[in-house]
């Protein structure tokens, strides 16, 4: 299983969708905008912005096994999208400190993690993937649905394009095939 997450300052991880509280999306907008200017007003810092990080990205978990994998410092959500390449045989860099990627072989995805005191390792059937990635978006796009709610009227458009953009939400996910 895949699912969009945002890191907040406890080091917890939120997953985004549009089954947030309004709390929860007020939490996650500030971390965005904290992220890039935590002294600034959060909408000011989001728009005025070059570019959005959103720490945080997709966690991998398996439920027959219970294993799960975070998302590593300096993998942010804004790359997602990237996981399509892995279907090509590009490696998926997901972060360090620990060292975590996602591979194909041999029709599976293997998710690693060089964790201490064991590494892990979560393996997706390749064929799969599409329909994850997909979910993936649909989460995105209902979290991108509930934005209007924490910004002024007159700058809702702005932010939700802003978001979409940066975070390449609604663009096709270039899968194989």
């Amino acid at each position: 299983m895949l699912r969009p997450v945002i890191e907040l300052d406890d080091l917890s991880f939120l997953p985004l969708s549009g089954r947030l509280t309004p709390a929860e999306l007020d939490q996650v907008m500030t971390r965005m905008a904290g992220y890039l200017d935590d002294e600034a007003d959060p909408l000011t810092a989001l728009l005025d912005s070059d570019g959005i990080v959103v720490a945080g990205g997709l966690l991998v978990s398996d439920p027959a096994t219970g294993a799960v994998i975070e998302p590593s410092c300096c993998c942010g959500l804004e790359a997602w999208t990237e996981w399509a390449a892995v279907l090509t045989g590009h490696k998926a860099n997901l972060g360090h400190s620990p060292d975590s990627w996602a591979e194909l072989r041999e029709g599976v995805v293997q998710v690693h993690v060089d964790s201490d005191p064991a590494p892990v390792r979560i393996d997706l059937p390749a064929a799969e993937l599409p329909a994850l990635l997909l979910a993936v978006q649909r989460d995105l796009t209902d979290f991108l649905g509930l934005v209007p709610n924490w910004t002024p009227p007159e700058r809702a458009e702005e932010v939700v394009r802003l978001l979409d953009r940066e975070l390449r939400i609604t663009e096709p996910l270039g899968l194989p095939g």
